[in-house]
């Protein structure tokens, strides 16, 4: 499990084991995506209230999500588990994902 502090932590680029994560913004429509504990821990020193807000929706360190059509505003649509959210691409550009092979 992740601990998400409030607190301000020092501004340093995280060191990620995937080379191949992206954000999630750049996912291509209905891809299948995981979100590996190495990717998500950039956005919890980034942005510790959307972590802790990402947490409450359920996006959980190996969780498969489907990034799926643009909606109004240039939301995207993101399933996750049998939830479906319209994520903000301010939002989506904060986190990254890891490809999943089909």
């Amino acid at each position: 499990m992740i601990p998400l502090s409030l607190l301000p932590r020092t501004r340093r680029q995280p060191e990620c084991e995937k080379f191949e994560c992206m954000r999630a913004d750049q996912a291509p429509v209905d891809a299948v995506v995981e979100l590996p504990e190495c990717c998500l821990r950039h956005a919890i020193d980034e942005r510790p209230a959307l972590a802790l807000r990402l947490r409450e929706l359920g996006f959980r360190p190996g969780m498969r999500v489907r990034i799926g059509r643009k909606v109004a505003g240039g939301a995207r649509l993101v399933t996750v588990g049998t939830a479906h959210y319209a994520v903000d691409v301010a939002t989506l550009r904060q986190l990254e994902v890891s490809p999943v092979a089909a």
